[in-house]
Parts: C-alpha cells; sequence; structure tokens
C-alpha cells in the first residue's frame, strides 16, 4: 500500500475515534444520562407504592415496627449473652448423634454435652420469652452474624442430644424439655423478618423432628410418643412465606441507593475529565469508553431492581392465591419462575440475580410440614398396635395426618417385617441413590432390623 494510501486510512481512522468521542460526550453532556435516571427513579417508586398498597411493608420504618419486640419481652439479649460463652467452646463439639446400643458412643456424647450444661440452662429461660428481635439497622445490609445463627444450631444441637440422653434415662419429662426448648428457639428465628434467619429455623426444625423420631425408635413407647409429640406440637407449622417480603423489598431499595451514589460518582468523574483535559483531548477520548460502560452498567441495574420488585410482587400475590403450602403453591411459584426465565435480555439476565424464588421455598416450608406430619402419623400406628397387639395392614384413617402435603395424597404406607415403612410419594433424585421420597420414616430403626 501506499504511504498516501496508509495516511488516508490513518485520517479516517482518527476521524472516526473523534466523532465517537464527540458523539459520547454529547450525549454524556446533554443530560441525557440525567434524564434516565430520573425516569428510572420515578418507575421504582411507582413499584414501591403499588408494593406497598399490596401489603408489602417497603420502609425501614415499617420492617423496624413489624419486627420490634418490647425490651421486658425479648430474647435477643440473653441470647446473646448466653451464646458468646457457648461460641467460644464450639470445637469442643465434635459429634452430631450418638448409637444408643454402644456404651461408648453414650459415654462420648454425655461427655461432649457437660460443658453445655450451664449455656443451656441459660438458654431455657430465654426461649420463654415472648418474642426475639436482634436489632439493626433495616436501611442497610445488617442482617445477623453468621456465628449469631451458628450459635442457634449448636444450641438446638446440645438441646436435641440432651432430650435423647434424657428418654433413654427414662427421664421423659426432661427430655420433653429439652426439645420444647430447642423448638421455642427455632420459633423465635422463623418468626424473624429476615430470609437467612427463616431459613436457618427450617434447618433447626429439620433437627428437631429427626430427633423426635429417634426418641420414638429408641424407646416406642407411650412416654416417647408424648415427648415427640409436645415438640412438635411446639414446633407448629412453618413460619408464613409471606414474612419474607419486607427485607426482600429493602434490598433492592438499598441497592438502588447505591446505583445513584455509584452514578453521580462516574458523572463527577467525567465532568472532571472532559474540565481537565477538553473534549478533544486524546485522553479524554480514551476515557470515554469506560466512562460510557460504567454509566451504562448503573443504569441497567437500577432497571433491573424495578423488575425484580415487579416480580416480587407477583409472587406475593401468587401466595396470596391460595394456601402458602401444598403443590398448587408450588405450582403457582414454578409459573412465574418460568415466565421469568424465559425472559431475555441483559436487564432481565440481572433481575433474576435478586429474585426470591419461591418456589424451592414453598417446597422447603412443606417439607417441614410433612416430616412434622409423618412422624405424628407414625405415632398414631405405633399407638394403634400397641391397643389391637399388631402393625395395621394399610393406612388407618387418620384425618390430616395421613394426607401427604406434599402431594395432598395419603402416605405411601407399606408392612415390613416386624415394622412398617412410611414416605411421601414426592421423590427427588440423587445422583447415588436414585429417586428417594421427600419425606420418609421407617420403623424399627433400619440398623437394628437388619441385625
Amino acid at each position: 500500500m501506499s504511504d498516501v494510501g496508509q495516511y488516508g486510512r490513518r485520517i479516517l481512522d482518527i476521524t472516526a475515534r473523534l466523532l465517537f468521542a464527540l458523539a459520547v460526550a454529547a450525549a454524556l453532556s446533554s443530560g441525557a444520562h440525567a434524564q434516565s435516571l430520573k425516569e428510572l427513579r420515578t418507575k421504582f417508586q411507582e413499584q414501591l407504592r403499588l408494593a406497598h398498597e399490596r401489603g408489602i411493608p417497603t420502609k425501614p420504618s415499617e420492617l423496624e415496627r413489624l419486627a420490634y419486640v418490647p425490651d421486658d419481652q425479648n430474647a435477643a439479649p440473653l441470647y446473646r449473652k448466653a451464646f458468646d460463652p457457648m461460641w467460644a467452646k464450639k470445637s469442643a463439639w465434635r459429634i452430631d448423634s450418638f448409637n444408643p446400643e454402644d456404651a461408648r458412643s453414650v459415654k462420648a456424647a454425655r461427655a461432649q454435652l457437660a460443658p453445655f450444661r450451664a449455656t443451656l440452662a441459660q438458654l431455657r429461660i430465654a426461649s420463654k420469652k415472648p418474642g426475639c428481635y436482634f436489632k439493626r439497622d433495616w436501611a442497610k445490609f445488617d442482617s445477623p452474624a453468621f456465628p449469631l445463627l451458628g450459635s442457634f444450631k449448636l444450641a438446638a444441637k446440645a438441646f436435641c442430644m440432651s432430650a435423647r440422653l434424657n428418654a433413654l434415662d427414662g427421664k421423659a419429662e426432661e427430655a420433653a424439655s429439652d426439645l420444647e426448648a430447642a423448638a421455642r428457639m427455632t420459633r423465635h428465628l422463623g418468626n424473624s423478618f429476615e430470609i437467612l434467619s427463616q431459613l436457618v429455623s427450617l434447618a433447626l426444625g429439620a433437627i428437631i423432628d429427626n430427633y423426635a423420631w429417634q426418641i420414638v425408635l429408641d424407646r416406642p413407647d407411650d412416654a416417647s410418643f408424648i415427648v415427640a409429640g409436645r415438640a412438635i406440637a411446639v414446633l407448629g407449622s412453618p413460619p408464613s412465606l409471606l414474612r419474607r417480603f419486607g427485607d426482600q423489598v429493602a434490598t433492592p431499595s438499598r441497592l438502588v441507593r447505591a446505583y445513584e451514589a455509584e452514578f453521580r460518582d462516574y458523572i463527577f468523574a467525567y465532568d472532571f475529565a472532559l474540565d481537565y483535559f477538553g473534549a478533544c483531548s486524546w485522553q479524554f477520548q480514551d476515557m470515554l469508553p469506560g466512562f460510557a460502560k460504567a454509566i451504562s452498567d448503573d443504569l441497567l441495574d437500577y432497571e433491573a431492581s424495578i423488575l425484580a420488585l415487579e416480580v416480587i410482587r407477583k409472587r406475593y400475590a401468587a401466595l396470596l392465591a391460595g394456601p402458602e403450602l401444598g403443590p398448587r403453591a408450588k405450582s403457582r411459584q414454578q409459573e412465574i419462575t418460568t415466565w421469568f426465565g424465559d425472559q431475555k435480555g441483559g436487564v432481565y439476565k440481572e433481575a433474576r440475580e435478586w429474585d426470591i424464588d419461591l418456589t424451592n421455598n414453598v417446597e422447603g416450608s412443606t417439607t417441614a410440614l410433612a416430616r412434622s406430619r409423618a412422624i405424628l402419623a407414625g405415632i398414631a400406628i405405633l399407638r394403634a398396635r400397641a391397643s389391637g397387639g399388631h402393625f395395621p395392614e394399610t393406612l388407618p384413617d387418620l384425618g390430616e395426618l395421613g394426607i401427604d402435603p406434599l402431594t395432598d395424597n395419603p402416605w405411601l404406607y407399606k408392612r415390613e417385617g416386624a415394622g412398617f415403612r412410611l414416605r411421601s410419594p414426592a421423590t427427588r433424585h440423587t445422583e447415588h441413590w436414585g429417586d428417594r421420597p421427600l419425606v420418609e420414616i421407617i420403623f424399627p430403626r433400619p440398623a437394628v432390623a437388619g441385625k
């Protein structure tokens, strides 16, 4: 190529770069960006208004008012006081279960529990308070610290192990008191408006249910039935999923404030660079693509938060459209998930990051209810054997207890050897075990049955 041709191409390239730089500079300095921000702010406020009309708390002051517990009724300070020394001893906790037929295993469980006895006495008192609220600033990302939630989990395990040991020793009242304390602590967490606390509450409920059934398996007598029944009664139904929406709306609200602050920072940097270098300087032209992308990203994130609020309102309405739990509730949420997942474009991709997909939440809470109901149904079957001398050949009429809430169908019941198996028709595929029931109880304990 001739020198003239190369020179011409260079001139064209420089001209194109300059025109692009000037176009971007014009767009940024024309006020279009400010107008876009103003429009997005208006749309966001409209979504907040619609959410508030629907009944969703949207302001930090509303969440504070809903979560507030009077000081004389609040268990949180007592929990903190008890948890500090307990968390310091967490390394001493090495086993979560034990074999009641192995004397060494039982001895190890007693030794492990010993350092926590004084703390459990304090926690038992705290659990009897009417409410629990760990104070926070709802306008900020200020959720409970993980060590705090970890302390709840450690305490629940300790209470449950203590309950099982007491039941083995024939101390039914002490065993029931232990499980009831763990259940009250679990309900304190579950009644929070914080999503993370509620999820931990469901996990603790599963631990309590499991130990209640283990106590029944250890000693299938009337005293054990009463212990398990009392614990499940205190645990009650899973907390309403509607309580999760306040914190979920507060999250986009906190985010948009961050987006606006960042947006203003980029605009300030742009104006400073324009004044310092000048619109036609190469330094300023090289900065423009970065400025344009940063501002565009903030506007996209802002728009995604607006869409996320719209989806949150849809999910809230779907919960109110019928029972919160069960297959129909799950189906309503799945329809929203499917619709949202099918949407194309960057804004939908960003918004999906902030969607609270209640499909799994509904299933998790329904599974918790199913697990408790299955244990009570199992106890009813054991009582039938105690009165009739043998297990029923078919599932007796147990009313609501005989229905699996995961499917709204009766439990699958089967006599097996000297015992029975009760399971949900609902299954989940696992890599190593294939399709497994979401809920299943077996009597007697499989390890014992195989001896």
